[in-house]
């Protein structure tokens, strides 16, 4: 798989490290499924827990147990060795071996302390170095892989969130219409929602971050889902806002419409930004901006999160955040998102969101 291979290259390149270190727990580090190129059984507990991997600029070495063997030999690249431990002596050995007296880099966001301290005392590398801000930098670029597989992702919750309007009756709770959207990711071929969906009735979607509960759905309010599907590892990540039976007589249908507007018109400015060379904070600002001067300034300070976030791996892959402190440039192959909102404290919020990727060519939603 050369995808692999390229990758390994772009991880080492700069770096003065010997060899790579990832370690899992219960949790998976997201940079083992970017080393590994592995797709299945990413998402259940446990399938891949105590596993190692070990990386050269030559090829990697996955250390498993007689329990992963079998997942680790059906999806392992070309460039990966397997073997197989049954006791921690026989690990340390292992690790030992390819280890000891060399410069190791680890991410140091999910190695623990005590594994720090076990690899100095037991392993005894030459320097143990974090090299976490070199994954954040290669992984915010997706190869044609990635992009295929966050492509489906972003089908699969789109097909869900549609299905699920369906659902949107009188009496229904958010909490019902959040496992509803959860359960048909999985229908339509996704392995997991990539985070908890956030459904929001009314004055709730005021919150940007309201957790489900049970609040019941009534007429003429405001309806906000946030959600998104992992697919093979990687995630996508959409918002869509709309209004429940509207009275279209009403005042409050009116405000609501207007705030509907007002966000779908700041979206599409900042999307104008999103392209090659341009300093993310661009497309924050235009966004922001706009908001803050809509209505005679009604909506000022309305919007108060960053703009986007980038997305792969994890809902929020990576370090950094389109948002009016960025200090980076788009780059072909990256994926964020363009989320504008504004949030009435006591009426209700909007928030529009999709997954754009930066092209030659201009922005593009997957």
């Amino acid at each position: 798989m050369r995808s692999v291979k390229d990758r390994l290259e772009k991880v080492f390149r700069g770096t003065k490290i010997d060899a790579i270190l990832l370690t899992t727990n219960e949790n998976l580090d997201p940079n083992f499924i970017y080393l590994s190129g592995f797709e299945n059984g990413l998402d259940q507990n446990g399938v891949f827990e105590s596993h190692y991997l070990i990386a050269t600029r030559r090829g990697m070495t996955i250390i498993t147990n007689p329990l992963g063997i079998g997942e680790c030999r059906a999806q392992r690249p070309r460039e990966m060795k397997i073997a197989s431990i049954d006791s921690g002596k026989k690990l340390i050995a292992l690790l030992r071996r390819h280890l000891k007296g060399r410069v190791v880099g680890v991410n140091g966001r999910f190695i623990s302390y005590n594994w720090i301290g076990l690899l100095k005392k037991e392993i005894k590398p030459k320097k143990i170095v974090d090299i976490s801000q070199a994954f954040d930098s290669v992984r915010e670029v997706k190869d044609r892989g990635e992009l295929g597989k966050m492509r489906t992702a972003n089908a699969i919750i789109k097909k869900a969130v549609d299905q699920a309007r369906a659902y949107l009756v009188e009496g229904v709770t958010e909490m019902e219409m959040s496992m509803h959207i959860g359960s048909l990711v999985i229908k339509n071929g996704g392995s997991a929602p990539s985070f908890p969906t956030i459904v929001s009735f009314g004055k709730n979607s005021a919150d940007p971050h309201h957790m489900p509960d049970s609040t019941k759905l009534a007429r003429n309010t405001v309806v906000m889902i946030d959600a998104g599907a992992r697919y093979k590892g990687y995630c996508s990540d959409i918002t869509r806002t709309m209004i429940f039976r509207p009275d279209r007589k009403s005042d409050k249908y009116a405000r609501m419409a207007d705030i509907y507007n007002t966000v779908a018109r700041a979206q599409k400015l900042a999307m104008k930004e999103y392209i090659v060379g341009n300093d993310a904070s661009k497309a924050h600002n235009a966004a922001e901006s706009f908001i803050n001067s809509a209505r005679g300034g009604a909506y000022k300070g309305k919007f108060m999160h960053a703009l986007g976030h980038s997305v792969g791996i994890d809902v929020h892959d990576g370090r950094n955040a389109v948002s009016p402190y960025s200090k980076f440039k788009f780059r072909e192959g990256m994926v964020f998102s363009n989320e504008p909102g504004i949030y009435v404290n006591g009426f209700c919020g909007v928030r529009l969101e999709d997954d754009v990727l930066i092209t030659r060519k201009g922005p593009r939603i997957l």
